[in-house]
């Protein structure tokens, strides 16, 4: 990624919006990984990724996320009624997190949920656009699919 394929949306982005933005994102469809531009040309837009993982940056252990995450799909298919593994990759190093796309949500839901489960950010996808947002909504970055 090169800086003119990212951008502030709005706000004011700390250094890791732009480690957000870079993240490797898998989304698990009928048991095949698609990238986020494909899932979105399979399923539609917008798609929220939104994890239970390391809350408020903490490291919790495998299970503590494991269970996080059972949590978190609970709440969503309360919400929607199918969702998605999906994975978040640094494409640096072999840092992960596991979470969930979902379809049907609006923005103020999906950063409500991010919010719920001590996240600082979620994946927005639609047809043209990776956006990650702040979750209390102060800043957001972007780059083309």
């Amino acid at each position: 990624m090169t800086d003119r394929d990212a951008r502030v949306i709005h706000g004011e982005p700390p250094e890791n919006a732009w480690t957000y933005l870079a993240t490797r994102l898998t989304i698990w469809v009928d048991g095949e990984p698609l990238r986020a531009g494909e899932a979105v040309a399979r399923l539609g837009a917008p798609l929220h990724l939104i994890t239970a993982w390391n809350p408020y940056m903490a490291q919790r252990t495998e299970a503590e996320n494991a269970a996080a995450n059972a949590r978190l799909e609970a709440d969503l298919l309360a919400c929607v009624p199918v969702v998605w593994a999906s994975r978040g990759e640094d494409p640096v190093d072999d840092y992960h997190e596991m979470g969930f796309a979902v379809l049907g949500l609006d923005r103020a839901t999906a950063l409500r949920i991010g919010v719920d489960y001590g996240q600082e950010a979620i994946f927005e996808l639609d047809a043209t656009l990776r956006t990650v947002i702040e979750c209390h909504d102060a800043w957001s970055v972007a780059r083309e699919l």
